[in-house]
């Protein structure tokens, strides 16, 4: 290798481990807010068709960052103001496992390609944080509203 090589080598070298660094440090702090909100992910995983990694859930703080980060896993783009449009809460897949896992795979498959609306999104997210936290009625949630996280004495 000659010397300019080996010197992009060494810096290309240097970027990719501050890279890993600071990827692995988002994923840490995502890690923690995703174990704060483990209630609501628990039934969060049996609605949505998406699977979030640890680093996603870095920095989020209000419902309306949640909202953005399910829209982005499901392709679809968010709208500036959901709370003011009607969408549609959506159910589970409600496929049961047969003897024939042709059928189950088949209606699974059916459900987790389904079309989701950036309003469905909004409504299927307001109405499992009020399943599963049970505020206030007095609470409205809107894309501005701060999970509230534990806190850690």
């Amino acid at each position: 290798m000659s010397k300019e090589q080996s010197e992009r080598f060494a810096s290309l070298l240097e970027k990719y481990n501050e890279w890993k660094k600071l990827r692995k440090l988002s994923s840490q702090r995502g890690a923690e807010i995703q174990k704060n909100l483990l209630p609501l992910l628990l039934r969060f995983y049996d609605l949505f068709p998406v699977q979030l990694s640890d680093a996603k859930f870095d920095g989020l703080v209000t419902v309306g960052d949640f909202y953005t980060i399910l829209c982005t896993a499901l392709k679809i783009e968010p709208i500036s103001h959901p709370e003011k449009e009607k969408g549609v809460v959506r159910e589970p897949c409600k496929a049961k496992v047969q003897a024939d896992m042709s059928v189950w795979a088949r209606e699974y498959q059916a459900w987790r390609v389904s079309e989701w609306t950036p309003e469905d999104v909004w409504a299927t997210l307001v109405a499992t944080i009020v399943e599963v936290y049970k505020p206030d009625a007095s609470l409205v949630i809107s894309p501005d509203t701060v999970f509230q996280m534990p806190s850690r004495d």
